[in-house]
């Protein structure tokens, strides 16, 4: 397993970055990138503690000991010890802080290597000799034994999408070249979050309108290539406050940027596919499955974190018996218990593929996202109501140690359960978590990272059948007599016998066929339909 210490050395190997006009010439000891890699360093350093050990680590047949974000999952027990694995890591970088970490992104290499025969098969213009099956698994197995970090780049930087024939010109990434050796690519990759921290880029491709096969490019590339740049937002990390006063931004920012590909040369032994648009179209998601599925354990976390940060403002503000503010601490208790309920069901009701890959249930954990984001913005405003004008005024720790004023501020903020430094420290928290830039990109982080909430639902449209004579209208058919779709349909062609019978037909106008009826061409028949909640891209 990695050390802490062998994560930072990787990163001084001269990776192109750019951040705010700036280039940073060493992301583990630049001020605006240092703090998150010192943060995902102490990821790695917390699998080698001893009592760490038999949560956060697993020894697999061959007898190697490795991280639990490796360990492929077999059965319902191990997507578990997945679940715990992923609590307690999240938890333990300031309660949810920072969304992807090493163990949220490995998963998406499962996708891959569940199948890798049909990703070979589907490439389109791959030379002959070139086994594209034993690209992934070999490949997997590099970065698993390595316990390197790879990051998916499977999005594309926002684009004109009103013409398919604009976006296509736009200066995507895509196969300029193709030789012997390789291929050569070119063009724009992104949006992806903390990739300038990793070692891998798992490229691959989100399908909109535009997409042309010279698009389509599965395949990993390092994150250091010397034809690559690593184009940042602007850092919201704040190095040079302390951790009082910026309890989490002082923590570091692990940053989106997007990626010029400036003709890149890519081996055949680490392409998996190419050109296909339509079996691109079908594993996007399923390639982000399992960082789905831990995108949900984050909002778990934070779910925890906000009941809990509920409670202790309504304690030091003396109003934790108010009935208002009991009302809103119950809706945040209930907010997290659901999401739990929901990542519970997911893995309840897992299936295993015919590969022996086990996958949680994507219905569940997506109900459960769509959840998340429909409440979450609600009641961060309910924890922020609760600290009132103390949201906002907050002295800072110089003031408290001013020698004439400290004294009368340590009066006025001193609480009858709390000292002044720690309601000062709490209220802090809440700012910098609901209230300040570093929580403003963590929002926009949650609302669009992997998949919005309309394209949650319209998930969630694809996945179950909504046919009205499907097993979704079974017992409404019951219940209320209707009977079989047979029989419905039955009745309606004969009452519309009966009626246009007494019908005469309106001069220049021909009567209706008897027996037609507005269902005519389509099957109802129950046999033909899936059950509403069977996954149909398992």
């Amino acid at each position: 397993m990695r050390t802490g210490s062998e994560y930072l050395e990787s990163l001084s190997d001269g990776r192109n970055v750019v951040i705010d006009g700036e280039r940073i010439e060493d992301v583990s000891k630049h001020p605006l990138t240092r703090g998150y890699a010192e943060q995902a360093a102490r990821f790695y350093d917390l699998h080698h503690e001893p009592e760490n050990h038999a949560s956060l680590t697993f020894v697999d047949e061959d007898g190697t000991r490795r991280p639990i974000g490796w360990l492929y999952p077999r059965n319902q027990h191990d997507l578990e010890r997945r679940r715990d694995y992923a609590n307690q890591m999240i938890r333990s970088f300031g309660g949810g802080a920072f969304g992807r970490l090493p163990q949220s992104n490995n998963g998406n290499w499962y996708a891959l290597v569940d199948d890798p025969a049909v990703w070979a098969e589907q490439s389109k213009d791959t030379p002959a000799n070139v086994d594209l099956a034993r690209n992934i698994i070999t490949d997997f197995e590099v970065n698993r034994d390595a316990d390197l970090w790879a990051v998916p780049l499977l999005n594309d930087v926002q684009r004109d999408r009103s013409d398919p024939e604009a976006a296509a010109r736009n200066p995507m990434l895509r196969v300029k070249e193709r030789t012997d050796e390789g291929i050569v690519v070119t063009g724009w990759k992104g949006v992806s979050t903390a990739v300038i921290f990793a070692d891998t880029m798992l490229l691959g491709n989100v399908v909109k309108p535009g997409t042309e096969p010279e698009h389509i490019i599965w395949a990993s590339v390092p994150v250091n290539h010397p034809n690559v740049t690593h184009v940042g937002r602007i850092s919201n990390a704040t190095p040079s406050e302390s951790a009082f006063e910026r309890p989490l931004s002082s923590l570091g920012d692990e940053l989106d940027t997007m990626a010029f590909f400036d003709d890149v040369f890519i081996p055949w032994e680490h392409i998996y596919h190419l050109g296909d648009v339509d079996h691109a179209r079908l594993y996007a998601q399923r390639a982000f499955d399992f960082e789905h599925a831990d995108t949900l354990h984050h909002m778990i976390v934070n779910a925890e974190l906000m009941t809990g940060l509920a409670v202790l403002i309504a304690q030091t503000t003396g109003t934790l018996q108010h009935p208002v503010v009991g009302s809103d601490i119950a809706d945040l208790v209930r907010f997290h218990e659901t999401l739990r309920a929901f990542t519970i069901a997911s893995e309840t009701t897992a299936f295993v593929t015919p590969r022996g890959l086990c996958k949680p249930n994507n219905i569940f954990y997506d109900f459960g996202r769509a959840h998340y984001l429909e409440n979450v913005g609600r009641l961060s405003e309910k924890i922020v109501e609760m600290c009132g004008r103390s949201a906002v005024l907050l002295p800072s720790e110089k003031d408290f140690e001013d020698p004439e004023i400290g004294t009368r501020l340590l009066e006025m903020f001193h609480a009858t359960t709390m000292s002044a430094h720690d309601k000062m420290r709490l209220f802090k928290f809440v700012k910098d978590r609901f209230l300040s830039d570093w929580a403003g990109r963590y929002r926009a982080f949650e609302r669009f990272q992997g998949t919005p909430l309309f394209l949650i639902k319209l998930l969630t449209m694809q996945r179950i059948a909504t046919d009205p004579g499907g097993s979704i209208t079974q017992l409404a058919r019951e219940a209320t007599g209707l009977g079989s779709t047979d029989e419905i349909t039955a009745r309606a062609v004969a009452e519309r016998e009966e009626l246009f019978a007494s019908v005469t037909p309106v001069a220049g106008k021909a009567a209706p066929a008897r027996g037609a009826t507005a269902n005519q061409g389509f099957s109802l028949d129950d046999k033909d339909q899936p059950d509403y909640i069977k996954i149909q891209d398992a």
